[in-house]
């Protein structure tokens, strides 16, 4: 854990990624990089569309890297390019070579807490998949075990959860 500059938080909507991680990064006064999708979408006034993701893959992926030019590790991140890979294969049938292999390059330094979906989904104008968190979630571990990431599968509540998470980073 010695080698490790980024944890992130990833998994299903509505699985506790953001409060978790804005709890941690306030909690251990690390650098907080916010899951762009949000910002990108919250104003759009169409549906969005393949090259909207793909945009927004490409500003998520440099948030992160501007963080690093700051040198203040470890950094916390509220999703990352795994959210992009999942989101694309699931909704577009998609898959895009440079976001699996960025995600492959950042492995040694990075850890995953993958958040399950056992807490109440909340709707949300951002939200579409109330249905299949759990389909969703395999995704998600499925392409973690694929890549051979770190990462550790959070249940719980909300308190068990952010104990893991501690113990985890004071390790």
């Amino acid at each position: 854990m010695n080698n490790i500059r980024k944890f992130v938080f990833t998994g299903p909507e509505s699985s506790g990624k953001t409060t978790l991680s804005e709890w941690i990064a306030n909690h251990f006064d690390f650098l907080l990089v916010k899951e762009y999708a949000r910002e990108y979408l919250k104003d759009l006034d169409r549906a969005y569309t393949l090259e909207d993701v793909l945009t927004i893959a490409e500003i998520q992926s440099s948030n992160e890297s501007a963080s690093y030019m700051i040198g203040r590790f470890p950094i916390i991140c509220d999703t990352d390019l795994t959210v992009i890979d999942v989101w694309l294969e699931h909704k577009f049938k998609y898959k895009v070579g440079w976001i699996f292999n960025k995600i492959k390059n950042n492995l040694p330094e990075t850890f995953y807490f993958l958040c399950y979906p056992d807490i109440n989904w909340e709707k949300d104008p951002l939200r579409e998949n109330p249905h299949d968190r759990l389909e969703l979630f395999d995704l998600y571990e499925n392409l973690l075990i694929k890549i051979g990431a770190n990462y550790l599968v959070l249940k719980g509540s909300f308190t068990e959860k952010l104990e893991i998470c501690q113990k985890i980073i004071q390790a």
